[in-house]
């Protein structure tokens, strides 16, 4: 699994919501994952995202209240459709708000290609 960049042009406002919702939910300092994301002199997201079309999630995750009150709080942004803010810095972002380091395995031995 790679990490990728996402353009600049498709992540308009994304760190600021996704700051806001942090300060909102009282989730204080980027997680230990998050801040794996970070530009350790900015404080800014590095617009990171996981690269590969080989997933594997857990749907409760994905369903539970943490999750859902974040995808709500950018939906109610307007990014998805002023910005087009794509499903895998949502992801990624998500994650890193609200799954321990520990839950994220990176497939090294896999290999990946993305034409």
């Amino acid at each position: 699994m790679a990490l990728g960049r996402e353009d600049e042009y498709l992540t308009t406002g994304l760190w600021p919501a996704t700051q806001a919702y942090m300060k909102e939910f009282g989730l204080g300092e980027p997680s230990p994952l998050l801040s794996k994301f970070i530009e350790p002199d900015s404080g800014e997201w590095d617009r990171s995202y996981f690269y590969t079309n080989f997933e594997i999630g857990h749907l409760p995750f994905f369903r539970s209240e943490a999750y859902q009150s974040f995808f709500r709080h950018l939906d109610k942004q307007g990014g998805f459709y002023y910005f087009r803010w794509g499903d895998a810095p949502i992801r990624l972002l998500g994650v890193a708000l609200h799954s321990p380091l520990s839950a994220v395995y990176r497939f090294g031995d896999i290999p990946y290609s993305h034409k």
